[in-house]
């Protein structure tokens, strides 16, 4: 799955693919844009080339209603714990780690 960033927003992409996750940059943003969008979110964007997502930001645009997917996607972060890909920031939030890619570059 992916984290779609275009200058209108943030919307989740291929929602059922819990094999991978990465933030996915218009060709037009610039990295600051991403980060300010980013961190609009919740984000730690303070790592070059990747993000630290509030889990809360996929789940708001997955189907977190949706027992299946809720499960499956508990058990992504499961594995992204296990691989050290996740921690909790100061206001407890859980955060995960996804590249960010930048269309066209």
């Amino acid at each position: 799955m992916h984290l779609d960033l275009t200058r209108s927003g943030a919307a989740l992409g291929d929602a059922e693919n819990f094999r991978e996750l990465d933030v996915r940059a218009a060709a037009d943003l610039e990295d600051a844009d991403v980060a300010r969008q980013l961190n609009a979110l919740g984000a730690d964007t303070t790592q070059p080339g990747h993000a630290w997502l509030p889990a809360r930001v996929i789940l708001d645009r997955g189907r977190a209603d949706d027992p299946e997917w809720r499960a499956e996607f508990d058990a992504m972060l499961a594995y992204a714990d296990g691989a050290g890909w996740t921690r909790v920031d100061a206001d407890g939030q859980q955060l995960v780690r996804a590249h960010i890619v930048h269309a066209g570059r």
